[in-house]
């Protein structure tokens, strides 16, 4: 049994202040390092390969259910930090090497693409 991270929707009244996600899987990867410090953790995740184009440095992403910033990118890995409170209060704490996340790429950019294939 896998615990899974559940986050409230927002209303067309409440205030936008993080990245827009959607609740789908675009698909999954490999957690592939994970470095604990004092006042951070540093997660690696492999990147597949038909996500790659989604992923920037800063952008969001969405792993597990929890939306993230994307720190640093490598050709096939790429890294978010978790501050201790998401830590606390999400799944991340429970997360090691070679565990399978959910992946949902920035919302924004799908739409942007499929703006842009269409227009072109």
């Amino acid at each position: 049994q896998r615990q899974v991270n559940l986050e409230r929707a927002v209303t067309p009244t409440t205030r936008l202040g993080g990245h827009f996600v959607s609740g789908h899987v675009d698909g999954t990867a490999k957690v592939v390092g994970r470095e604990d410090k004092e006042n951070e953790t540093v997660i690696w995740i492999s990147t597949p390969n038909n996500l790659y184009k989604y992923i920037a440095i800063k952008g969001s992403i969405c792993i597990d259910g929890v939306s993230l910033t994307i720190n640093k990118i490598k050709p096939d890995r790429h890294c978010i930090t978790i501050i201790p409170h998401t830590l606390k209060n999400t799944t991340f704490n429970n997360v090691k090497i070679d565990d399978v996340v959910n992946i949902e790429v920035d919302l924004l950019t799908r739409y942007l693409e499929q703006l842009l294939v269409r227009h072109n």
